[in-house]
């Protein structure tokens, strides 16, 4: 009998050890939205990018933002946590409507596809550093709007 009761102690004291939260342990409330202001230059104009991001960082359940600006367009995609994947389809749907109402101008593209948050990523450092021109960007922009529509 001595035996059972310092069994059923020693599960209790590693059930408590086991779950006891370490005083180091960081938040996940603490991370930071990835995205980065693309420079901007005279031809290659990114100002509506950049507002678009600061714009969507402050969202909490936002976590990597792309956006790339031409004279006509604006493509968006971004990244959010993987617990608010089920909601999807709502959160892109009320950040097209908060960008449409934001840039009427422009035609705005928002996406949450992973190969546009990489197309998207890859023209940033094209454009930030200075190796893409004018027509070479809204190209790439076209290639990647219809890259999109295709995928909808």
């Amino acid at each position: 009998m001595y035996w059972y009761r310092t069994l059923i102690i020693i599960c209790i004291l590693l059930l408590f050890v086991g779950c006891g939260k370490k005083p180091n342990m960081e938040s996940t409330s603490n991370i930071d939205i990835q995205f980065t202001n693309v420079k901007t230059t005279e031809a290659l104009a990114q100002e509506k990018a950049n507002t678009a991001k600061r714009t969507l960082s402050q969202h909490d359940h936002i976590n990597t933002v792309k956006a790339v600006n031409s004279e006509k367009d604006l493509v968006i995609a971004f990244e959010i946590d993987h617990l608010k994947r089920f909601n999807l389809e709502k959160i892109r749907k009320r950040i097209q409507k908060e960008m449409d109402e934001k840039f009427p101008d422009l035609n705005v593209i928002v996406s949450t596809d992973q190969k546009i948050v990489l197309e998207l990523d890859r023209l940033e450092e094209k454009i930030h550093s200075d190796s893409i021109s004018k027509k070479e960007l809204n190209k790439k922009l076209k290639k990647i709007v219809k890259l999109d529509k295709e995928q909808t």
